[in-house]
C-alpha cells in the first residue's frame, strides 16, 4: 500500500510501518564526516486558483558540509504520480531512476538525486526540491532525519485554519530542553497554524542502519503523524470501502470451484473443509507480487483478473479469497490491517498511515478466521505473528454494512512460532561417536519461514541446507538424500527427520568419557554487540524453540555427573535448561527459549546479554559417563 514517506534514502523503507518507547538521541558519530549544516523544509496546505481540491506543498533546502575529508553523497527526495516532483536544483546534473525496492514488483516511485563531490573539509553543496501532493489524505506521516547528521534545520507544517481537524502528532522523540527537537507552534487568528520543528545536533540514520538486528525505522526513528483528514473511523472506512470497490464477478464460479478447486469432490465437503480448499488453492495457485502504482497501492485487483494472471498483490488475494468463501455461502470480507510495523492501531488514529496490508476475514459460526494467503505454507487456523493483537478493517463491498473492527487474537509464543529439534542417541563402542535420529518440527512462523527460504532456491538447495540445519553445532554431516519430510502434517507442523552421527560430542578420558549434548543449530539468539550501539534490536518474534536429546549410555557404563538445571524468566524471555535422568542408563538434556517481547531498547540490552550468558554457560556443561 502506498504511503508517503520522505528524509529516507533512495528506497529505503517506502512501505512499511510498530510501537516505539525510545528516545531518539543526539550525538556525532565519531566516523562521520559530512554533515547536514543548515535546512528548510516546508509542508503546506494550498489551494490552487481555480480548485476547490485541497493540495500540500513541499519545499526542501539544504546545504551539506565535509568536515574532515573528500566524499560523493547523494542528496535525494522520492516522487510518484501522486506526490509530484516540481523543481531540483544543485550541483550538477539531477538524476532520475526507479526507486521500487526488492520485494516490490512494480510501483511507481522514482527517486531524484544529485551525485555531489564535495572535495575536501569545509567544502560546501546545496539542493533544493519542490514537490505537491496532490492528495492531502496521503500526507500521512514525515521522517525527521536525515542520512547524515543535522547540525541545524527547521521543519514547518503550515495548516491553514479551513483544516481545524488537522494536527501533528510526534513518535519516538521527546521535544524540549536537552532534546534535539524542538517544537513551537504560532496561530494566527483566522489565518491557522504553523507547527515549527528545530532540528540540532540530528544523529543521521545511516548510523542507525548499519547496525545489525535493526527493526524497521519505524521503531526507533522520529517521526510526526499528521491527523485529522479522515475525521473518525468512520470517514476512514468509507474511503477504504470506497477505493476498494471493483467488480467482483468471477465467471463460471462454479465450474472453476468444482473442478480447479474442488476437483469434482465438491459435494462431498463439509464448510471447514471448503474454507480449507479456497484457502490452500490461493497459497498454492497465486503468487504474491507487490504492485504498488498510483491508485494500485490501495485498490484490489479484479478476482476475476487475479485467477488468470495467478499472481496477485495481498489485496488482490484477498478479495480472491473473500469471493470465493462469499460464493460458497460463507460470510468473507476482504479486510485492511496495520501490521506490528506500524505503532499505532487504527482505532487510535483514523489514518492510511495505520494499515500496510490487506487479508481475509471469513465468520464461519463462532470461528473468526483471519485468512493470509500470502503466505504459502500455514493452515488457515494460523494467525500470523506480524497481524496478532492488531485493528483489522472489514470492508464493504455490496453489504453497505457499518464500520467493523476486529482485534487480531495474541495466540501463545509456542502456537505463534515453534522450532522444535529432538535427537535421539546411543554411544558408539567402536568410536565413542554419537550416533541416532533427529526430527525437527516447525509450526506457525517458522513453518512459513524454513519452508520458504529454502525451496525457493530449488529442491536441490532445500534438501542440502535443511541437512544442514539439523546438525549440531556443525559437528556432522546428514547425507540430503537421507532426509525425510512432511510439510503438511495433520496438526498443520512441518516435520524433517534423518539419521545422524555425531562424531565430535564425546571426548575420551579414559576411565570416563564426556558428552556434550547441547544443539544449538538454528537458534539466531546470541549476545547483542551494544559498543557505540544506537538503534534497537528485534528478535526472531515471539515464538518458542526447543532442542532436546535423550541419549542411552552404554552397558555396565554409569552416570557420574549431570549438571545442576538451569531457568531463568527476563522481561523478553524465558530461558530454560534442564538435564535428567527419567530412568537408569538414559541422560535428557531439555533446552529451551521462549520469546515473549521481541524488541530490546538499548536500556534492556545489559539485561539481555547477561541472560543469554548465563543460559549458554548452563547448556555448555558436559555430562561424565563413567566406564
Amino acid at each position: 500500500m502506498n504511503i508517503l514517506f520522505t528524509n529516507l534514502k533512495w528506497a529505503a523503507a517506502l512501505l512499511l510501518v510498530m510501537p516505539a518507547c525510545f528516545c531518539f538521541t543526539a550525538s556525532a558519530h565519531p566516523d562521520d564526516n559530512v554533515f547536514l549544516i543548515d535546512g528548510t523544509e516546508t509542508w503546506e496546505f494550498i489551494e490552487p486558483a481555480g480548485t476547490d481540491s485541497a493540495k500540500v506543498k513541499n519545499t526542501i533546502t539544504h546545504y551539506y558540509e565535509a568536515t574532515r575529508y573528500k566524499e560523493n553523497i547523494q542528496p535525494s527526495v522520492i516522487y510518484n504520480n501522486r506526490l509530484r516532483l516540481d523543481k531540483a536544483s544543485g550541483k550538477g546534473k539531477a538524476r532520475y531512476e526507479s526507486a521500487s525496492s526488492r520485494n516490490i514488483f512494480h510501483d511507481d516511485n522514482r527517486v531524484c538525486y544529485f551525485d555531489m563531490y564535495l572535495q575536501g573539509p569545509g567544502k560546501k553543496a546545496k539542493v533544493q526540491f519542490e514537490r505537491t501532493l496532490t492528495d492531502p489524505a496521503f500526507f500521512a506521516r514525515l521522517y525527521l532525519a536525515d542520512d547524515y547528521p543535522i547540525r541545524h534545520k527547521e521543519l514547518r507544517i503550515v495548516i491553514p485554519e479551513k483544516y481545524k481537524n488537522i494536527s501533528v502528532e510526534e513518535l519516538n522523540f521527546t521535544s524540549g530542553e536537552g532534546s534535539p527537537i524542538s517544537r513551537r507552534i504560532e496561530t494566527t487568528p483566522g489565518e491557522g497554524r504553523t507547527y515549527i520543528y528545530t532540528l540540532t545536533n540530528l544523529e543521521g540514520t545511516m548510523n542507525q542502519e548499519s547496525e545489525s538486528g535493526n527493526p524497521h525505522p519505524h521503531w526507533y526513528q522520529p517521526m510526526l503523524l499528521i491527523k485529522g483528514w479522515f475525521n473518525n473511523v468512520e470517514n476512514l472506512y468509507k474511503w477504504h470501502s470506497d477505493i476498494s470497490r471493483v467488480d467482483t464477478d468471477i465467471p463460471q464460479a462454479d465450474k472453476f470451484l468444482s473442478e480447479e478447486v474442488y476437483k469434482g469432490n465438491g459435494s462431498t465437503l463439509s464448510t471447514n473443509e471448503r474454507i480449507n480448499k479456497i484457502y490452500s488453492w490461493v497459497q498454492s495457485n497465486i503468487r504474491y507480487i507487490a504492485y504498488e502504482e498510483g491508485e494500485s497501492g490501495h485498490r484490489p485487483d479484479k478476482p476475476s483478473e487475479v485467477i488468470r494472471k495467478r499472481y496477485g498483490d495481498c489485496k488482490g488475494m484477498a478479495l480472491l479469497l473473500a469471493t470465493l468463501l462469499q460464493h460458497e455461502g460463507i460470510k468473507a470480507h476482504m479486510a485492511v490491517i496495520g501490521t506490528r510495523n506500524i505503532p499505532f492501531k487504527i482505532s487510535d488514529i483514523p489514518s492510511i498511515a495505520a494499515t500496510d496490508h490487506a487479508i481475509c476475514v471469513a465468520l464461519n459460526g463462532n470461528d473468526t478466521l483471519y485468512l493470509d494467503a500470502t503466505n504459502m505454507y500455514i493452515p488457515p487456523t494460523h494467525i500470523p505473528g506480524s497481524i496478532q493483537g492488531k485493528d483489522v478493517m472489514l470492508l464493504s463491498h455490496g453489504d453497505n454494512q457499518a464500520c467493523r473492527i476486529h482485534n487480531v487474537p495474541v495466540t501463545s509464543p509456542s502456537t505463534a512460532a515453534l522450532d522444535s529439534v529432538s535427537y535421539i542417541y546411543t554411544v558408539a563402542q567402536e568410536n565413542n561417536a554419537l550416533q541416532g535420529t533427529v526430527k525437527r518440527t516447525l509450526k506457525g512462523d517458522f513453518k512459513e519461514m524454513y519452508i520458504t527460504n529454502y525451496t525457493e532456491k530449488g529442491q536441490k538447495y532445500a534438501l542440502e541446507n535443511m541437512a544442514i540445519d539439523l546438525v549440531p553445532l556443525r559437528r556432522s554431516k546428514i547425507p540430503a538424500e537421507e532426509l525425510v519430510s512432511d510439510y503438511n502434517m495433520p496438526d498443520g507442523s512441518a516435520v524433517i527427520t534423518a539419521p545422524i552421527i555425531n562424531a565430535e560430542a564425546v571426548t575420551d578420558a579414559g576411565e570416563s568419557i564426556y558428552i556434550d549434548l547441547n544443539a544449538s543449530n538454528g537458534i539466531a539468539i546470541d549476545r547483542i554487540n551494544t559498543h557505540d550501539r544506537r538503534s534497537p534490536y528485534k528478535l526472531p518474534g515471539r515464538c518458542r524453540i526447543v532442542r532436546h536429546a535423550s541419549l542411552s549410555i552404554p552397558e555396565k557404563a554409569k552416570i557420574a555427573y549431570i549438571p545442576e538445571n538451569f531457568s531463568l524468566q527476563t522481561p523478553h524471555a524465558y530461558f530454560c535448561c534442564t538435564f535428567s535422568n527419567p530412568q537408569p542408563g538414559t541422560v535428557i538434556m531439555h533446552k529451551v527459549i521462549e520469546i515473549t517481547d521481541p524488541l530490546l531498547q538499548i536500556s534492556d540490552m545489559e539485561g539481555w546479554n547477561n541472560a543469554v550468558s548465563q543460559w549458554n554457560n548452563a547448556c555448555n556443561r558436559q555430562i561424565e559417563i563413567s566406564l
